[in-house]
Protein backbone atom coordinates (compact mmCIF):
# COMPACT_ATOMS: atom_id res chain seq x y z
CA UNK A 1 0.00 0.00 0.00
CA UNK A 2 1.34 3.44 -0.92
CA UNK A 3 2.13 5.65 2.11
CA UNK A 4 -0.33 8.43 1.28
CA UNK A 5 -3.23 5.94 0.99
CA UNK A 6 -2.33 4.56 4.41
CA UNK A 7 -2.44 8.10 5.75
CA UNK A 8 -5.88 8.57 4.19
CA UNK A 9 -7.27 5.56 6.01
CA UNK A 10 -5.88 6.78 9.31
CA UNK A 11 -7.34 10.25 8.84
CA UNK A 12 -10.77 8.98 7.78
CA UNK A 13 -10.85 6.65 10.78
CA UNK A 14 -10.22 9.44 13.27
CA UNK A 15 -13.14 10.37 15.53
CA UNK A 16 -15.45 13.26 14.65
CA UNK A 17 -14.34 15.10 17.77
CA UNK A 18 -11.79 16.51 15.36
CA UNK A 19 -14.48 18.82 14.06
CA UNK A 20 -13.54 21.27 16.82
CA UNK A 21 -17.02 22.11 18.06
CA UNK A 22 -19.27 21.20 20.96
CA UNK A 23 -22.68 22.02 19.52
CA UNK A 24 -22.55 20.04 16.25
CA UNK A 25 -21.44 16.65 17.56
CA UNK A 26 -23.36 13.57 16.48
CA UNK A 27 -26.12 14.38 14.00
CA UNK A 28 -25.90 18.11 14.65
CA UNK A 29 -27.18 21.10 16.57
CA UNK A 30 -30.83 21.50 17.50
CA UNK A 31 -31.76 25.21 16.93
CA UNK A 32 -34.99 24.76 18.87
CA UNK A 33 -37.61 25.20 16.09
CA UNK A 34 -38.68 28.59 17.47
CA UNK A 35 -39.15 31.99 15.86
CA UNK A 36 -37.16 35.19 16.38
CA UNK A 37 -39.88 36.49 18.70
CA UNK A 38 -39.85 33.36 20.86
CA UNK A 39 -36.04 33.21 20.85
CA UNK A 40 -35.90 36.76 22.25
CA UNK A 41 -37.81 35.54 25.33
CA UNK A 42 -35.52 32.57 25.92
CA UNK A 43 -37.99 30.27 24.17
CA UNK A 44 -40.61 30.89 26.87
CA UNK A 45 -43.25 32.03 24.35
CA UNK A 46 -42.55 29.20 21.91
CA UNK A 47 -45.63 27.15 22.90
CA UNK A 48 -47.90 30.18 22.32
CA UNK A 49 -46.20 31.51 19.19
CA UNK A 50 -48.00 30.72 15.88
CA UNK A 51 -44.84 30.91 13.76
CA UNK A 52 -42.80 28.53 15.93
CA UNK A 53 -42.93 24.82 15.06
CA UNK A 54 -43.77 23.49 18.52
CA UNK A 55 -47.48 23.62 19.38
CA UNK A 56 -49.91 23.09 16.47
CA UNK A 57 -52.69 24.72 18.52
CA UNK A 58 -50.75 28.01 18.45
CA UNK A 59 -51.48 28.23 14.70
CA UNK A 60 -54.86 29.66 15.67
CA UNK A 61 -53.13 32.94 16.61
CA UNK A 62 -52.25 33.52 12.93
CA UNK A 63 -55.90 34.69 12.70
CA UNK A 64 -55.56 35.30 8.95
CA UNK A 65 -53.50 33.90 6.06
CA UNK A 66 -49.81 34.75 5.80
CA UNK A 67 -46.23 33.63 5.18
CA UNK A 68 -43.03 33.90 7.24
CA UNK A 69 -39.27 33.38 6.95
CA UNK A 70 -36.45 33.53 9.49
CA UNK A 71 -32.72 34.07 8.98
CA UNK A 72 -30.45 33.32 11.94
CA UNK A 73 -26.67 33.40 11.41
CA UNK A 74 -24.51 32.13 14.28
CA UNK A 75 -21.07 33.50 15.14
CA UNK A 76 -19.21 30.82 17.07
CA UNK A 77 -15.87 30.49 18.88
CA UNK A 78 -14.56 27.23 20.34
CA UNK A 79 -11.79 27.08 22.96
CA UNK A 80 -10.09 23.77 23.77
CA UNK A 81 -6.66 22.97 25.22
CA UNK A 82 -5.44 26.52 24.69
CA UNK A 83 -6.47 26.76 21.02
CA UNK A 84 -9.33 28.76 19.50
CA UNK A 85 -11.38 28.34 16.36
CA UNK A 86 -13.99 30.77 15.04
CA UNK A 87 -16.73 30.16 12.50
CA UNK A 88 -19.83 31.78 11.05
CA UNK A 89 -22.80 29.52 10.29
CA UNK A 90 -25.59 30.85 8.06
CA UNK A 91 -28.97 29.30 8.87
CA UNK A 92 -32.55 29.69 7.65
CA UNK A 93 -34.04 27.64 10.49
CA UNK A 94 -37.72 28.43 10.02
CA UNK A 95 -40.20 29.14 7.22
CA UNK A 96 -43.93 28.69 6.94
CA UNK A 97 -47.32 29.69 5.60
CA UNK A 98 -50.88 29.57 6.92
CA UNK A 99 -54.34 29.76 5.36
CA UNK A 100 -57.46 30.77 7.27
CA UNK A 101 -60.75 28.95 6.65
CA UNK A 102 -63.56 30.99 8.12
CA UNK A 103 -62.97 32.53 11.50
CA UNK A 104 -62.13 29.42 13.53
CA UNK A 105 -59.82 27.16 11.49
CA UNK A 106 -56.19 27.68 10.38
CA UNK A 107 -54.12 25.25 8.32
CA UNK A 108 -50.39 25.80 8.01
CA UNK A 109 -47.15 24.31 6.70
CA UNK A 110 -43.90 24.85 8.60
CA UNK A 111 -40.38 23.94 7.53
CA UNK A 112 -37.91 24.00 10.43
CA UNK A 113 -34.37 22.77 11.02
CA UNK A 114 -34.42 19.81 13.39
CA UNK A 115 -30.68 19.03 13.47
CA UNK A 116 -28.09 21.18 11.68
CA UNK A 117 -24.69 19.62 10.93
CA UNK A 118 -22.74 22.42 9.27
CA UNK A 119 -19.13 22.83 10.36
CA UNK A 120 -15.59 23.02 9.02
CA UNK A 121 -12.23 22.42 10.63
CA UNK A 122 -8.67 21.34 9.75
CA UNK A 123 -5.82 19.21 11.14
CA UNK A 124 -2.15 19.70 10.37
CA UNK A 125 0.80 17.33 10.61
CA UNK A 126 3.78 15.86 8.78
CA UNK A 127 4.15 12.72 6.68
CA UNK A 128 7.40 10.75 6.35
CA UNK A 129 8.37 10.27 2.69
CA UNK A 130 11.80 8.71 2.17
CA UNK A 131 14.14 10.98 4.18
CA UNK A 132 11.82 14.00 4.12
CA UNK A 133 9.00 15.17 6.37
CA UNK A 134 6.24 16.60 4.17
CA UNK A 135 3.69 18.92 5.88
CA UNK A 136 0.06 18.18 5.17
CA UNK A 137 -3.35 19.63 6.07
CA UNK A 138 -6.57 17.65 6.30
CA UNK A 139 -9.75 19.70 5.90
CA UNK A 140 -13.04 18.32 7.22
CA UNK A 141 -16.20 19.95 5.84
CA UNK A 142 -19.73 18.96 6.80
CA UNK A 143 -22.90 20.43 5.32
CA UNK A 144 -26.52 19.44 5.67
CA UNK A 145 -29.41 19.06 8.07
CA UNK A 146 -32.39 16.96 9.06
CA UNK A 147 -35.49 19.11 8.56
CA UNK A 148 -39.00 18.86 10.01
CA UNK A 149 -41.81 19.56 7.53
CA UNK A 150 -45.08 19.92 9.44
CA UNK A 151 -48.63 20.13 8.08
CA UNK A 152 -50.90 21.22 10.93
CA UNK A 153 -54.36 22.51 11.62
CA UNK A 154 -55.74 24.49 14.57
CA UNK A 155 -59.32 25.03 15.61
CA UNK A 156 -60.64 27.71 17.96
CA UNK A 157 -63.19 25.86 20.07
CA UNK A 158 -63.97 28.93 22.21
CA UNK A 159 -62.36 32.15 23.36
CA UNK A 160 -60.62 30.07 26.05
CA UNK A 161 -59.58 26.94 24.14
CA UNK A 162 -57.64 26.19 20.95
CA UNK A 163 -56.60 22.71 19.81
CA UNK A 164 -54.31 21.52 17.04
CA UNK A 165 -52.98 18.45 15.27
CA UNK A 166 -49.88 18.05 13.11
CA UNK A 167 -48.34 15.53 10.71
CA UNK A 168 -44.55 15.64 10.27
CA UNK A 169 -42.15 14.46 7.59
CA UNK A 170 -38.47 14.42 8.55
CA UNK A 171 -36.11 14.64 5.59
CA UNK A 172 -32.61 15.83 4.78
CA UNK A 173 -29.03 14.78 4.21
CA UNK A 174 -25.49 15.21 5.51
CA UNK A 175 -22.43 15.52 3.27
CA UNK A 176 -18.93 15.05 4.66
CA UNK A 177 -15.89 16.02 2.60
CA UNK A 178 -12.38 15.08 3.75
CA UNK A 179 -9.59 16.61 1.64
CA UNK A 180 -5.84 16.21 2.28
CA UNK A 181 -3.35 18.76 0.91
CA UNK A 182 0.42 18.10 0.88
CA UNK A 183 3.08 20.84 0.78
CA UNK A 184 5.37 18.86 -1.52
CA UNK A 185 7.10 21.08 -4.10
CA UNK A 186 8.54 18.00 -5.88
CA UNK A 187 5.11 16.52 -6.55
CA UNK A 188 5.88 13.14 -5.01
CA UNK A 189 2.62 12.95 -3.03
CA UNK A 190 -0.69 13.96 -4.60
CA UNK A 191 -3.58 15.68 -2.85
CA UNK A 192 -6.68 13.53 -2.46
CA UNK A 193 -10.19 13.65 -1.02
CA UNK A 194 -13.24 11.59 -0.19
CA UNK A 195 -16.96 12.45 -0.01
CA UNK A 196 -19.74 10.68 1.86
CA UNK A 197 -23.45 11.57 1.62
CA UNK A 198 -26.21 10.09 3.79
CA UNK A 199 -29.93 10.89 3.47
CA UNK A 200 -32.57 10.67 6.22
CA UNK A 201 -36.34 10.15 6.16
CA UNK A 202 -39.06 9.58 8.73
CA UNK A 203 -42.50 10.63 9.98
CA UNK A 204 -44.16 11.75 13.22
CA UNK A 205 -47.41 13.20 14.60
CA UNK A 206 -48.07 16.00 17.09
CA UNK A 207 -50.94 17.51 19.07
CA UNK A 208 -51.41 20.48 21.37
CA UNK A 209 -53.77 22.76 23.24
CA UNK A 210 -53.79 26.44 24.20
CA UNK A 211 -56.08 27.03 27.18
CA UNK A 212 -57.03 30.19 29.07
CA UNK A 213 -58.45 29.01 32.44
CA UNK A 214 -58.82 32.65 33.50
CA UNK A 215 -58.36 35.86 31.56
CA UNK A 216 -54.83 36.61 32.76
CA UNK A 217 -53.40 33.06 32.61
CA UNK A 218 -52.53 31.02 29.55
CA UNK A 219 -51.48 27.37 29.56
CA UNK A 220 -50.09 25.55 26.53
CA UNK A 221 -49.18 21.88 26.25
CA UNK A 222 -47.94 19.96 23.19
CA UNK A 223 -46.33 16.68 22.29
CA UNK A 224 -44.84 14.82 19.35
CA UNK A 225 -44.72 11.06 18.85
CA UNK A 226 -42.09 9.89 16.38
CA UNK A 227 -41.99 7.02 13.94
CA UNK A 228 -38.97 5.38 12.33
CA UNK A 229 -36.06 7.48 11.03
CA UNK A 230 -33.94 5.86 8.31
CA UNK A 231 -30.37 6.61 7.24
CA UNK A 232 -29.85 5.79 3.56
CA UNK A 233 -26.80 5.85 1.28
CA UNK A 234 -27.07 4.99 -2.44
CA UNK A 235 -30.60 3.56 -1.97
CA UNK A 236 -29.32 1.25 0.78
CA UNK A 237 -30.67 1.58 4.32
CA UNK A 238 -27.69 1.80 6.66
CA UNK A 239 -29.53 2.01 9.98
CA UNK A 240 -32.83 2.93 11.61
CA UNK A 241 -33.93 4.56 14.85
CA UNK A 242 -36.96 6.25 16.37
CA UNK A 243 -37.60 9.98 16.05
CA UNK A 244 -37.34 11.41 19.59
CA UNK A 245 -40.59 11.93 21.44
CA UNK A 246 -41.18 15.50 22.60
CA UNK A 247 -43.26 16.88 25.48
CA UNK A 248 -43.56 20.62 26.13
CA UNK A 249 -45.55 22.94 28.37
CA UNK A 250 -45.65 26.64 29.16
CA UNK A 251 -47.55 29.11 31.29
CA UNK A 252 -48.01 32.82 30.61
CA UNK A 253 -49.27 35.64 32.82
CA UNK A 254 -50.86 38.71 31.21
CA UNK A 255 -52.20 40.43 34.30
CA UNK A 256 -49.71 43.30 34.07
CA UNK A 257 -50.70 45.97 31.57
CA UNK A 258 -48.58 45.82 28.43
CA UNK A 259 -46.57 42.79 29.57
CA UNK A 260 -46.49 39.02 29.13
CA UNK A 261 -44.38 36.92 31.52
CA UNK A 262 -43.87 33.27 30.59
CA UNK A 263 -42.02 30.13 31.60
CA UNK A 264 -41.62 26.95 29.57
CA UNK A 265 -40.20 23.46 29.83
CA UNK A 266 -39.52 20.78 27.22
CA UNK A 267 -38.24 17.22 27.29
CA UNK A 268 -37.01 15.09 24.37
CA UNK A 269 -35.70 11.53 24.55
CA UNK A 270 -32.78 11.97 22.16
CA UNK A 271 -31.41 8.56 23.17
CA UNK A 272 -33.87 7.02 20.70
CA UNK A 273 -31.40 8.07 17.99
CA UNK A 274 -28.72 5.74 19.36
CA UNK A 275 -29.34 3.08 16.74
CA UNK A 276 -28.81 5.54 13.88
CA UNK A 277 -25.11 6.13 14.56
CA UNK A 278 -22.01 4.27 15.63
CA UNK A 279 -21.27 2.83 19.05
CA UNK A 280 -19.14 5.93 19.77
CA UNK A 281 -22.19 8.23 19.46
CA UNK A 282 -23.27 9.54 22.87
CA UNK A 283 -26.83 10.90 23.16
CA UNK A 284 -28.54 12.43 26.17
CA UNK A 285 -32.23 12.86 26.90
CA UNK A 286 -32.54 16.58 27.45
CA UNK A 287 -34.54 19.24 29.27
CA UNK A 288 -34.97 22.72 27.87
CA UNK A 289 -36.10 25.50 30.23
CA UNK A 290 -36.98 29.07 29.31
CA UNK A 291 -38.04 32.13 31.27
CA UNK A 292 -38.83 35.44 29.64
CA UNK A 293 -41.05 38.45 29.20
CA UNK A 294 -42.39 40.59 26.39
CA UNK A 295 -43.06 44.23 27.21
CA UNK A 296 -44.86 46.90 25.24
CA UNK A 297 -42.30 49.44 24.07
CA UNK A 298 -42.48 52.74 22.21
CA UNK A 299 -44.57 53.29 19.07
CA UNK A 300 -42.81 53.05 15.71
CA UNK A 301 -44.18 53.04 12.16
CA UNK A 302 -47.61 53.68 13.62
CA UNK A 303 -47.62 50.63 15.90
CA UNK A 304 -46.27 49.43 19.22
CA UNK A 305 -42.80 47.89 19.47
CA UNK A 306 -42.76 44.81 21.74
CA UNK A 307 -39.49 44.29 23.60
CA UNK A 308 -38.48 40.75 24.58
CA UNK A 309 -35.96 39.49 27.11
CA UNK A 310 -35.24 36.03 28.46
CA UNK A 311 -32.92 33.27 29.58
CA UNK A 312 -32.64 29.64 28.63
CA UNK A 313 -30.85 26.51 29.79
CA UNK A 314 -30.82 23.13 28.07
CA UNK A 315 -28.89 19.92 27.45
CA UNK A 316 -27.81 19.46 23.84
CA UNK A 317 -28.70 16.12 22.19
CA UNK A 318 -25.16 14.84 21.57
CA UNK A 319 -22.18 14.71 23.89
CA UNK A 320 -18.52 15.59 23.33
CA UNK A 321 -16.07 12.81 24.22
CA UNK A 322 -18.92 11.05 26.01
CA UNK A 323 -19.80 14.02 28.24
CA UNK A 324 -23.00 16.09 28.25
CA UNK A 325 -22.92 19.50 26.61
CA UNK A 326 -24.88 22.15 28.52
CA UNK A 327 -26.04 25.40 26.93
CA UNK A 328 -26.99 28.55 28.84
CA UNK A 329 -28.11 31.65 26.98
CA UNK A 330 -29.49 35.12 27.50
CA UNK A 331 -31.47 36.87 24.79
CA UNK A 332 -33.40 39.94 23.82
CA UNK A 333 -35.20 41.40 20.84
CA UNK A 334 -37.86 43.65 19.45
CA UNK A 335 -40.40 43.78 16.64
CA UNK A 336 -42.56 46.26 14.77
CA UNK A 337 -45.27 46.35 12.13
CA UNK A 338 -44.71 47.76 8.65
CA UNK A 339 -46.63 48.14 5.38
CA UNK A 340 -49.73 49.46 7.08
CA UNK A 341 -49.93 46.53 9.48
CA UNK A 342 -49.66 43.86 6.76
CA UNK A 343 -46.13 42.79 7.79
CA UNK A 344 -44.20 42.26 11.02
CA UNK A 345 -40.41 42.32 11.37
CA UNK A 346 -38.86 40.63 14.43
CA UNK A 347 -35.24 40.88 15.57
CA UNK A 348 -33.52 38.83 18.23
CA UNK A 349 -30.03 38.47 19.68
CA UNK A 350 -28.95 35.50 21.81
CA UNK A 351 -25.62 34.94 23.54
CA UNK A 352 -24.97 31.28 24.39
CA UNK A 353 -22.31 29.53 26.45
CA UNK A 354 -21.78 25.80 25.88
CA UNK A 355 -19.58 23.70 28.14
CA UNK A 356 -18.58 20.07 28.62
CA UNK A 357 -16.28 18.16 30.95
CA UNK A 358 -12.65 18.34 29.97
CA UNK A 359 -12.27 22.10 29.74
CA UNK A 360 -13.71 22.65 26.26
CA UNK A 361 -16.05 25.60 25.85
CA UNK A 362 -17.98 27.28 23.08
CA UNK A 363 -19.38 30.81 22.85
CA UNK A 364 -21.95 31.70 20.23
CA UNK A 365 -23.93 34.78 19.26
CA UNK A 366 -27.03 34.26 17.14
CA UNK A 367 -28.73 37.12 15.33
CA UNK A 368 -32.25 36.18 14.25
CA UNK A 369 -34.39 38.16 11.81
CA UNK A 370 -37.97 37.09 11.11
CA UNK A 371 -40.44 38.52 8.63
CA UNK A 372 -44.18 37.80 8.66
CA UNK A 373 -46.42 39.01 5.84
CA UNK A 374 -50.22 38.89 6.02
CA UNK A 375 -51.71 40.20 2.76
Amino acid sequence: MRPHWLLALLVLASPLAAQGTLSTQGFGYHPGQISSRARATGGALGEFDPTSALNPAALAWWERSGVMLEYAPEFRRVTTEGSRESATIARFPLAGAAIAFGGRTIVGVTLSTFLDRTWETAQRGTHQFADDLIPYQVEFRSAGAINDIRLAGAWTASTALRVGLGAHVFAGSNRLDVVTFFSDTLGRVADFGQRSRISYSGAAASAGIDWRPIRSIGVAVSGRLGGTLRAVRNDTTLSTADIPMRLGAAIAYTGLRGAVIAASGEWQDWSKLDGLGSAQLSTFDGWDYGLGAELRGPRWFGGGVPLGIGGRRRTLPFGAAGAEVEETSISGGWGFTIAGGRAVADFGLARASRTAEGGASERATTLSIGLIVRP
